[in-house]
């Protein structure tokens, strides 16, 4: 993203991925998705935060050449293509300046979901289509912050709504809001919740916002989120929805404890968000549904097998990451788990 472009990987051997290429664009690339021989990325080229722009670049892998241009109105976050090929969501965050009084929302113009329908040189630039987020939490309503989208087998579009600690479901064809709800609180035992250079798994910490920042539909009736927290909340963990909104599971200070078992614990930013689990990602291998979570401080990822509605999942095993992963990408017909990891350790002699 700093260097204004997308890179290329050659993963035809995964032990020993190669670079294959570089391609400059006019901005800041924020999310990919591919669709066919088509890269879809969003851009960031505003100015200033008060003064947000973006746009989908739709780059052809085989030659490497930008095909197509869409102004997208504001600042793109995240993208998510349909499974049948048919639309494209793009979150338009607008995301907030932490440094104007203290982060404080509202802070407009607000965001919104723009959907695009999908064509076969890439999209439908004409086509796009504003889906209006606003006055649906009870957090800054008019500022909605959303912040990650997926797509489900039913064309509905999860959507979370971070800063607003809220949730909404959109009909891409109709480009309506279906449901929406808060994404609730937790109440954590046997945490460490000070930042004093000490483990201690003694703390409490009463009624924290989720704030959910990736969101991850597991079938069509059931979601995920991983939530992060980046305002005021941050629950260390991650929650599975009922598309009613109920919640089926939620992890409390697993990932915490898990953290800490292994080494990862990250005592010197634990205070406010502990492991923060940012990025996740479902898919299928063999007979197993699997779920993953990454911890952005704790550069782990946390890998459970899905049980099934109204059941919790099964705790399988800690992948080791790069340093502070976000992205996280599963090829299934690879047997392969990638992740995008957005920090480094060069100066304390650690790994790029």
């Amino acid at each position: 993203s700093p260097q204004e472009g997308v890179g290329f990987i050659d993963i035809t051997d995964a032990s020993a991925p190669k670079p294959a290429g570089f391609v400059p664009l006019k901005g800041e690339p924020t999310s990919v998705t591919i669709v066919g021989g088509k890269a879809l990325i969003a851009v960031v080229t505003s100015k200033d935060k008060a003064n947000p722009a973006g746009e989908l670049v739709v780059l052809d892998l085989a030659r490497k050449a930008i095909d197509k241009v869409c102004d997208l109105g504001g600042q793109p976050d995240s993208v998510a293509a349909s499974r049948d090929k048919k639309f494209l969501a793009v979150v338009i965050e607008n995301e907030r300046d932490e440094d104007k009084d203290k982060g404080k929302i509202p802070q407009l113009p607000g965001g919104n979901l723009t959907v695009l329908p999908l064509a076969a040189d890439g999209v439908d630039c004409a086509g796009k289509k504003v889906v209006d987020l606003t006055g649906l939490s009870a957090i800054a309503p008019e500022d909605p912050e959303p912040e990650f989208v997926d797509i489900n087998g039913r064309n509905e579009a999860i959507v979370s709504l971070q800063e607003n600690n809220h949730l909404a479901i959109v009909d891409l064809a109709s480009g309506k809001v279906v449901k929406h709800f808060p994404a609730g609180v937790v109440t954590l035992d046997k945490v460490d919740a000070k930042r004093d250079g000490v483990i201690a798994l003694n703390g409490r910490i009463e009624g924290v916002k989720r704030e959910p920042d990736t969101v991850q539909w597991i079938d069509d009736e059931r979601f995920l989120t991983a939530n992060e927290g980046d305002y005021q909340g941050g629950s260390r963990g991650f929650t599975i929805f009922n598309r009613d909104g109920r919640v089926e599971y939620d992890s409390g200070n697993l990932l915490e404890h898990l953290a800490v078992r292994l080494g990862h614990f990250p005592e010197k930013r634990a205070s406010a968000k502990g492991v923060e689990p940012e990025g996740g990602e479902v898919a299928t291998f063999g007979d197993d549904k699997l779920i993953f979570i990454a911890s952005e401080r704790g550069s782990v990822v946390f890998v459970f097998r899905d049980k099934g509605p109204g059941q919790a999942p099964e705790y399988l095993q800690t992948l080791p990451s790069g340093v502070a992963p976000e992205g996280v990408l599963a090829i299934p017909g690879r047997d392969l788990l990638v992740t995008a990891n957005e920090a480094d350790n060069v100066k304390d002699g650690g790994p790029r």
